[in-house]
């Protein structure tokens, strides 16, 4: 099955954890960023519709974000950008599954109710849902309170894995058709292309084009355009630090390494100006109270910005299947997994073994050579003749 994930911090850790770990049954395409408000996934989806499209299934990583900083922080129109945003989604001509990780103590932050709301939001537009907060976590399977460890999240990725094999051919059967965003009111403008200069960025994780900003540029906007987040990017090992002002008034600094893409805290309407901010001296804050970022400011790299006219969203569902996905054994098989789990322990005579009986089993027992195939991809995930062998094996057991 062909999967594209777009999600935050849980799925960006799960790079080496259950996105790894479903790759060793499926075809993922990763474009997660973490610390991100929704209007990243809303900007990456709507870039990127034509390549969702020609998936089997999006998942979705959605909500702690919003319940841990930005519904606390920004106004009471975040809620309706988020109503459209899933208005938009189901728009998309694609299986969508939210998976909503779990959060330790989460009735206990103050705006929890967004949880609920998003949600809900999710059950209105036929968005199927597997909310992992529904199943008894011990601290243990934590990194901290809002991230599960790579191990667990690992035997996530293989429960789910699993669990989706089983579905493929229903996914497949039930494709959504139909959706059609009639008039989008969200705008993406690509700073490279305004200004005239691009540097390709890429790795296992984002593909970005940024462009250097050396001097002030201008993006000529309609009064009801309202700027809603932009995307910049800090190299690691950059000498100083990074910053802008906009239109003259708003002076903010920017943390962090990599492509972040950040809600505004502020209103900007109209046309908008942005100059790089070069000083030896000085500190400033970023955005959505995130801190502080000492001097000296030497470069502005950014990429993108994401602007909302104002409008209601005109569109037309796509006629959409919600999934039950149970991954209900995960907590019993995981506790399970911890207390044996060995594999970066085996030699490679005893993953060789495995594999080898697994090979010895799929005339007699197609299902047990698949069970065992997939153990020694977990001891050896690149070996590419186990690879190929469990892709055989997940064919045959359809």
């Amino acid at each position: 099955m062909k999967i594209i994930v777009v999600g935050t911090s849980n799925s960006v850790i799960g790079n080496k954890g259950f996105i790894q770990s479903l790759r060793l049954q499926h075809e993922v395409i990763q474009l997660s960023c973490g610390r991100v408000p929704f209007f990243y996934h809303l900007k990456t989806l709507i870039k990127n519709r034509e390549l969702v499209e020609n998936c089997d299934l999006l998942i979705l990583d959605h909500y702690i974000n919003d319940v841990n900083v930005y519904r606390g922080i920004l106004s009471d129109e975040y809620q309706h950008l988020c109503e459209e945003f899933y208005r938009f989604l189901s728009t998309l001509n694609v299986n969508i599954v939210n998976v909503f990780f779990p959060v330790i103590g989460l009735r206990d932050y103050k705006f929890n109710s967004f949880y609920d709301t998003v949600l809900e939001l999710c059950r209105l537009n036929s968005i199927s849902v597997i909310d992992l907060n529904e199943l008894n976590f011990s601290k243990g399977h934590f990194k901290d309170k809002i991230h599960l460890s790579h191990r667990t999240s690992y035997f996530f990725g293989i429960i789910l894995g699993g669990v989706l094999a089983s579905h493929e051919y229903r996914l497949k059967k039930n494709r959504p058709s139909g959706g059609e965003c009639k008039n989008n009111p969200f705008s993406i403008v690509n700073i490279p292309e305004i200004v005239g200069n691009s540097t390709e960025f890429k790795n296992d994780l984002i593909h970005i084009e940024y462009a250097d900003i050396e001097k002030d540029f201008c993006i000529k906007c309609d009064i009801k355009q309202k700027l809603l987040g932009i995307g910049y990017f800090r190299l690691k090992g950059a000498e100083g630090s990074s910053a802008c002002i906009i239109n003259d008034k708003h002076k903010i600094a920017f943390s962090g390494y990599g492509y972040f893409f950040e809600a505004l805290d502020f209103d900007v309407h109209g046309d908008v100006v942005v100059s790089p901010f070069f000083s030896e001296t000085g500190c400033l804050d970023t955005l959505m109270t995130r801190g502080k970022v000492d001097g000296p400011f030497k470069y502005l790299y950014l990429v993108d910005l994401l602007f909302y006219n104002g409008e209601r969203l005109e569109y037309i569902a796509a006629n959409r299947m919600v999934f039950d996905l149970d991954v209900s054994n995960l907590i019993e098989l995981s506790n399970v997994f911890n207390r044996f789990y060995a594999f970066p322990s085996l030699s490679a005579k005893s993953i060789d073994l495995i594999r080898d009986v697994a090979v010895r089993m799929e005339v007699e027992d197609t299902g047990i050579a698949r069970e065992l195939m997939l153990l020694a991809s977990i001891a050896r995930p690149n070996g590419p003749f186990i690879k190929k062998k469990l892709e055989e094996y997940n064919l045959l057991t359809q």
